[in-house]
């Protein structure tokens, strides 16, 4: 193979290279448009269980927070989610007082407060009692958003950033 040749080659490599860069950027940035017309809707507080449940059933992965605005735990981990939903576009985020889901509360068999419970396709899989697994023992002060973030990358809750610069 000559010296042309071989460029030649290289140069259609770095082509088919870039032409699937450029689509998986075009997707991300759409993502991120439906996202931004999405604005404040990206964590949403809901009032009523009923709501909730259609809401659960009609997106293909939700996130859910039962919490007691009143406590300490769900004020951090209410703030984290507000945190963590604003970057990822691909994924609900929903919170209601544990008081306003009586119904869900014991079907689920919610009975300490946080608690997160992860739906795909409408079906439970994976759930956070409390803090547990997101902090040292049981001091609070070392739970993190990353953390809590690094959890739901593991559990494929959210899909990691291809071209994440801010971190």
């Amino acid at each position: 193979m000559s010296d042309s040749e071989s460029l030649m080659e290289l140069e259609e490599e770095m082509d088919d290279y870039l032409g699937r860069y450029r689509e998986q950027r075009m997707e991300e940035l759409a993502r991120e448009i439906e996202h931004a017309k999405r604005g404040k809707d990206a964590y949403q507080e809901v009032h009523d269980e009923g709501e909730l449940m259609r809401k659960t059933v009609s997106t293909q992965t939700v996130v859910i927070l039962f919490h007691n605005p009143e406590f300490q735990t769900c004020q951090i981990v209410d703030g984290a989610l507000r945190e963590i939903a604003s970057r990822y576009y691909d994924t609900q985020f929903y919170k209601i007082k544990a008081t306003e889901a009586p119904f869900l509360a014991v079907k689920l068999q919610i009975k300490v407060l946080p608690c997160i419970v992860i739906y795909r396709d409408g079906k439970e899989i994976q759930r956070v009692v409390g803090l547990e697994s997101l902090i040292d023992g049981t001091d609070i002060g070392t739970f993190t958003t990353q953390r809590l973030e690094k959890y739901f990358l593991k559990c494929h809750v959210i899909r990691p950033r291809v071209l994440d610069t801010k971190r």
